[in-house]
């Protein structure tokens, strides 16, 4: 192990440090806090709404998951997935949840899947560079189309809470959710003091030298913090250049393309935000001038998340620590 070789006086690794933040969900009112999309751009929400003084929307809907998942999961048999790929989706976001739970109603009770794409999830993470995000999700879909056609119609109070799961989770799939808040939070503390959702404000737009690898399982989940990180660095110089993007489906020269920016001296190149899929999780060196890293959300295999890790935590990495991150 690389702890066993470090006390063995070889200085080649950096020490790991394991981050827990935790998030805070009380004192202040959704109705405040939240934002939404309006004309393409995150904008403050102050309208009240049922939720807005209430739980925040992930743990509402993680509530009625619970609730829903003891009404209606079988006690065998394939349609116990779908359960699981709904409590995976809620994990990563809101707005992967959402797209998984619409494909769920429409598809429970039909008795088959109307669909043609046999490719599972496991061999599609086989794949060297991985599906790209469409292509995943079409894979991810098909999933949840097979296993939700061996599950038995909603009703009574199960339909009723799969009706209200879907409004909420339509209403705040594109709003900031604790843990975009907290991760904000920390780009503002580390990277940037002049973010912030809707546009950067005031002069303090200078940003570090510092970089960020940010990885989430979904390609849904990557896109909807594109669009919140994205928003939140306008106004600040070379705004368009502060973040890439490493998904599955990228050709040979595109992937030099990310590694080479990410690598690069920070004075070279304005890159300072690296958004990942599981499609960077290996065979790729990131730790030229990174030495953070975010698990956005946690895979459910473990090996997935070490190997998230070494992307930073890896030899030629030039800071004595790597902070690894998680919610």
């Amino acid at each position: 192990l690389k702890n066993d070789l470090r006390e063995l006086g070889v200085d080649a690794f950096p020490e790991r440090k394991v981050v827990q933040i935790d998030l805070n969900h009380e004192g202040t009112s959704w109705r405040q806090r939240l934002a939404h999309l309006k004309d393409g751009k995150l904008v403050y929400d102050d309208k009240p709404t049922a939720v807005g003084d209430g739980p925040a929307p992930e743990l509402e809907l993680g509530r009625m998951l619970q609730e829903y998942t003891e009404l209606m999961r079988p006690k065998k048999g394939r349609g116990q997935l779908v359960f699981v790929n709904l409590q995976k989706r809620l994990l990563s976001s809101i707005e992967a949840f959402a797209r998984t739970l619409r494909l769920h109603q429409k598809s429970v009770g039909e008795g088959k899947a109307h669909t043609t794409l046999q490719l599972t999830l496991d061999e599609a993470g086989d794949d060297e560079y991985g599906l790209d995000d469409e292509a995943f999700e079409d894979a991810a879909d098909a999933d949840v189309v097979a296993s939700s056609a061996e599950v038995q119609s909603p009703e009574g109070r199960a339909k009723q809470l799969l009706t209200e799961m879907i409004k909420l989770a339509e209403e705040y799939r594109g709003a900031p959710d604790a843990k975009t808040l907290a991760l904000l939070e920390w780009i503002r503390r580390n990277q940037c003091p002049a973010l912030k959702i809707g546009g950067a404000e005031g002069s303090r737009g200078k940003w570090t030298d510092r970089r960020v690898l940010i990885f989430t399982e979904y390609g849904d989940t990557k896109r909807y913090l594109w669009q919140v990180l994205s928003t939140a660095v306008q106004g600040t110089p070379d705004a368009d250049e502060r973040i890439m993007q490493f998904h599955g489906g990228m050709s040979d020269e595109q992937r030099e393309e990310v590694q080479r920016a990410f690598n690069s001296q920070p004075e070279d190149h304005p890159v300072r935000i690296l958004l990942a899929t599981d499609a960077a999780r290996e065979g790729v060196n990131l730790q030229g001038h990174c030495a953070d890293l975010f698990h956005f959300d946690i895979p459910w295999n473990p090996a997935r998340m070490e190997q998230r890790n070494g992307r930073i935590d890896r030899t030629l990495q030039n800071a004595p620590e790597v902070r690894c991150h998680y919610f």
